[in-house]
């Protein structure tokens, strides 16, 4: 019953019916308490649910679990990804950019995960409102160089809800030159 229960959880959550799959995904988790540990993967897509309905620490909890539990995962990225943008989302900048940084190493180049979390880096490093720490600065807003990122998320992924961030990113770096 657990196996059925966590497959409905995962093909409502990519059919985007988010409520349905966060019901699916806590009848295993209370009626089926140690099932998580058997298949720690319902427990990935209870946090990436839980992340975008908007329960933020609910949903990083359950995504850390889960990947403890698991340990090597296909998704990783994924998960690595989704963590960063609720951070991002948050105002933590600094461990989003952690983050962003373990993902640049871990994921493919050019993917859609790789470009855009470059583009949060860049973002992070163009930020004047943000105090780095001793060991960092900020990035030259007048470089063009540091236009990449930016041009790059621009190329490949124009539709994205973030291609805007990476149009506004550009303006404000034309507008310092």
């Amino acid at each position: 019953k657990p196996i059925g229960l966590t497959g409905m959880g995962d093909v409502r959550f990519a059919q985007g019916k988010l409520g349905e799959a966060k019901n699916y995904y806590q009848m295993v988790l209370i009626n089926f308490p140690d099932y998580y540990v058997r298949d720690p993967s319902v427990l990935g897509g209870a946090g990436l649910v839980n992340l975008r309905l908007g329960n933020a620490a609910k949903g990083r909890r359950q995504l850390y679990h889960y990947l403890s539990l698991e340990g090597v995962v296909d998704n990783r990225v994924e998960i690595l990804f989704a963590l960063a943008e609720s951070y991002y989302r948050e105002g933590n900048h600094l461990t989003a950019a952690g983050l962003y940084r373990r993902i640049g190493k871990l994921a493919s180049p050019g993917s859609r995960a790789a470009v855009i979390s470059a583009l949060r880096l860049a973002q992070y490093q163009d930020d004047k409102e943000i105090v780095f720490s001793k060991w960092e600065q900020g990035a030259d807003l007048t470089d063009p160089a540091g236009d990449a990122p930016y041009l790059a998320t621009l190329e490949k992924f124009f539709n994205d809800p973030r291609a805007q961030d990476a149009r506004y990113g550009l303006f404000r770096r034309y507008q310092a030159r």
